[in-house]
């Protein structure tokens, strides 16, 4: 037995390089996994590492509604944590439990996660740059009875801070200063703050320091945040609020746990009236912010109500005029039909006529009621698009012209195309549908009732003969889809540009950018280069017959 097991670990042996690369191979495909497993459970998006700002040098935080990581799901507040281009020191304030350590915490996190090679819990969109070091002093344990012993601990930890960290570097510090006089612990963390700004350290504070508010207001480099409360139920909503101080609230909270209203008012008399009043109009302040977020959360919501409504009735509304013109297409082609085979029989007739030598004046009755024929079938069909038109709240008929947009409805299709040249000899017009350009009967052609401009405006419906389209100059189409799947940021950035340049020179109306799903980086690169273009309108995702959130429709200016 023993020499069995020698010998299958001698054979073993001589593929241990083999097997131990499967193994690192199998635990990395593992770990990948599982990352994706996480990101998918925690509804995590891939953030956008950037450079610092061009101008300042300093680093770039933008959190969109960023979670906790440990905290459920149904239970989390997002916050948005953004650190300005000139702004180094957030000095967060807010009541007791009102979520400022939590804070801290999301945006360490974050940072690391990011750095890890993870998803985060954001808002697709959310911009990270790149910490050498990630710095904090978080005390977990807050108690009434701060010794000493806390104050040196805390000391202990920022001295090392402050020794070792630079303007790579993140610092997080929670209730600033405090564990000591409370003059002399506000005194202290105003130094401090100094110091790390002048030092280009950007970093997030916590304090309670009424004085943190009025340096960080007036102090170049810091600017206050905020943990919103809910005046109405005393509840602390545990949103961020950047750009306004925060309220300790102390005395409401003490009223909703019970302290005798006797002592608040002892408590209330001690408190300096101007402090008072700032601290109501601190509360107005707020206020009015909360109603103004209301407010335009309610206008977001119906914006994109609006939008869908209009879509889904643009939708209808072609699909119904598809429907109709059809219709009248058919009765039309029926006529025209019917009118053939009339003309085809006093074809024959004047031929047996003229064989028989019968003079051919009897045909005129024949011919005159063929005409006549014709001129109903077309006054039929003018008065039936004219009663379309005015149910529909269409424009009447008018000849197509140069840079008319209209569809085409054998194609079946409501993308539109645009009208480039008319030959009016033939009935027929030339028109360009993305990269494909056609030669079509204007029978087959609806109007939409706009107009792009590719001939100046004096020019009026005009007949292009085949000699004078040979000299007519078109701009050549780069094609409706551009492929960037496989492609890096620098090279769809090289190529998105040149295709947008020449989609405008060829004066599409939209575009679609394929990117394809993956891990979103490529997309969010695609959207973020897109929105900044000035040829760009707005954009949007592809239907899902277009392939999704692996396209987007980018409507040009």
């Amino acid at each position: 037995m023993i020499r069995i097991l020698q010998d299958l670990t001698h054979f073993i042996g001589d593929y241990a390089d083999q097997i131990e690369g499967a193994v690192n191979a199998l635990a990395a495909l593992d770990f990948a996994l599982m990352c994706g497993k996480y990101a998918d459970d925690m509804i995590a998006a891939e953030p956008i590492l950037s450079e610092r700002h061009r101008k300042t040098g300093n680093p770039v935080i933008k959190l969109k509604e960023a979670r906790h990581p440990l905290i459920p799901q149904d239970k989390v507040v997002p916050i948005d944590a953004v650190l300005n281009e000139d702004t180094f020191a957030v000095v967060i304030t807010g009541p007791n439990t009102g979520g400022k350590t939590v804070t801290l915490k999301t945006i360490g996190l974050l940072v690391l996660m990011a750095q890890s090679g993870l998803h985060i819990p954001v808002r697709s969109g959310s911009e990270l740059s790149i910490f050498r070091n990630v710095y904090a002093d978080i005390g977990d344990e807050q108690s009434l009875e701060q010794s000493l012993s806390t104050f040196s601990g805390h000391m202990t930890n920022i001295i090392r801070i402050l020794r070792d960290a630079n303007a790579k570097s993140l610092v997080l510090l929670d209730e600033l200063g405090s564990g000591t006089d409370p003059q002399e612990g506000a005194a202290l963390a105003k130094g401090i703050l100094r110091y790390m700004i002048r030092k280009r350290v950007p970093c997030f504070v916590a304090t309670h320091f009424p004085e943190l508010k009025t340096f960080a207001h007036v102090t170049p480099g810091a600017i206050n945040a905020s943990m919103e409360f809910d005046l109405r139920s005393l509840q602390p909503t545990y949103r961020l609020s950047i750009g306004l101080p925060g309220r300790s609230n102390a005395l409401l909270i003490a009223k909703r746990l019970g302290l005798a209203d006797e002592i608040l008012t002892y408590a209330g008399e001690e408190i300096d009236p101007a402090d008072m009043k700032a601290e109501a109009l601190l509360d107005e302040i707020h206020r009015q912010h909360d109603a103004a977020r209301k407010a335009r959360s309610h206008a977001d919501r119906m914006r994109s109500l609006a939008e869908k409504d209009q879509r889904e009735l643009r939708e209808k509304l072609t699909s119904l005029e598809l429907e109709k013109e059809k219709i009248l297409a058919e009765t039309y082609a029926d006529t025209e039909a019917e009118i053939q085979e009339l003309r085809q029989e006093l074809s024959k007739l004047r031929k047996a006529y003229v064989g028989a030598h019968l003079s051919l004046q009897e045909l005129k009755p024949l011919e005159d009621a063929l005409k006549q024929s014709e001129r109903s079938a077309r006054t039929i069909e003018t008065k039936a698009r004219k009663e379309i038109h005015e149910k529909t709240g269409q424009l009447e008929d008018r000849p197509l012209k140069i840079g008319d947009k209209v569809i085409v409805r054998s194609l079946g299709s409501g993308s539109p195309a645009v009208v480039t040249a008319l030959d009016n000899d033939r009935n027929e017009a030339e028109v360009q549908l993305g990269a494909l350009r056609m030669r079509l009967p204007l029978r087959d052609l609806i109007r939409k009732g706009e107009s792009v401009e590719i001939a100046p405006p004096e020019t009026q419906p005009v007949t292009v003969t085949p000699a004078e389209r040979q000299t007519q100059i078109f701009h050549e189409s780069p094609g409706l889809e551009l492929d960037l799947r496989g492609k890096s940021t620098e090279e769809m950035t090289d190529l998105l540009d040149r295709y947008l340049d020449d989609a405008m020179l060829s004066r599409m109306p939209y575009v679609r950018i394929i990117h394809g799903k993956g891990t979103g980086k490529l997309r969010q690169a695609t959207r973020k280069f897109l929105l900044d273009s000035v040829y760009v309108k707005y954009i949007e995702n592809g239907k899902d017959a277009e392939g999704g959130d692996g396209v987007t429709i980018a409507h040009l200016k």
